[in-house]
């Protein structure tokens, strides 16, 4: 069985909205919360039904304004969260869907598999089963924690950070993804935002701005990437 249409529709590629800016955190200086809501509208209006989101992305608040924007169109889109590793998750889960405005989501997703991952893993299994979620995924996972997964549970998606800089998914993840006919989530497809060409030089963020400790907008390796 492939999973891609029980998340996509059956539509193949897909371009989605990765809500953790929206949040307003780690991620600058939060903007105007009206602007943040203008960015919701317009992808939908443009023709994205993909919003992916999680409890961590501004402390509950991307969840908030995804629910705020999306719930009159709520039956034409689709919406991913996700459960941190050391949560409980089924008070995550519906602490989401509380601020998400919705009974259900399209896709919960483990979004680390640290210590402990197969028991959280299971009790998601259990919570798809009671219709709070469609299906279910996992973020970052090795192949032999995404083999593992699928053991256990029926997997509907891997998520993980894949750009022109960042392929080696490509021999790592993605053959595993294609063979057990999983749908496949790219996050960070600019390299937050490095891809965007708006940097000239090695940019300075703001304290709590996670791209500050990321080592490709530093010196050399900046340098390099940005030729």
């Amino acid at each position: 069985m492939s999973f891609g249409p029980l998340l996509f529709g059956g539509k193949g590629p897909e371009l989605g909205f990765g809500a953790w800016g929206v949040g307003g955190g780690e991620w600058g200086a939060a903007g105007d919360e009206d602007d943040r809501l203008t960015a919701i509208h317009m992808a939908r209006e443009r023709g994205v039904t993909f919003f992916d989101t999680a409890p961590s992305y501004g402390a509950g608040e991307s969840e908030r304004l995804l629910g705020r924007a999306l719930a009159p169109v709520r039956d034409r889109i689709r919406i991913a969260t996700k459960v941190g590793p050391r949560d409980d998750p089924q008070r995550s889960l519906e602490d989401s869907l509380r601020r998400l405005a919705t009974d259900h989501v399209d896709l919960v997703q483990l979004h680390e598999l640290l210590d402990g991952w197969e028991q959280r893993l299971d009790t998601l299994h259990r919570l798809v089963d009671s219709g709070k979620a469609r299906a279910l995924g996992v973020c970052n996972a090795t192949p032999r924690q995404l083999r593992r997964a699928l053991d256990l549970a029926p997997v509907a998606s891997c998520q993980d950070a894949y750009n022109l800089f960042d392929r080696d998914v490509e021999q790592r993840v993605l053959p595993l993804v294609r063979d057990s006919g999983l749908a496949f989530l790219a996050y960070r497809p600019l390299a937050a935002g490095l891809l965007g060409g708006r940097y000239d030089a090695a940019p300075t963020f703001p304290p709590g701005d996670h791209r500050g400790k990321i080592y490709w907008f530093k010196g050399a390796e900046f340098e390099r990437r940005r030729r």
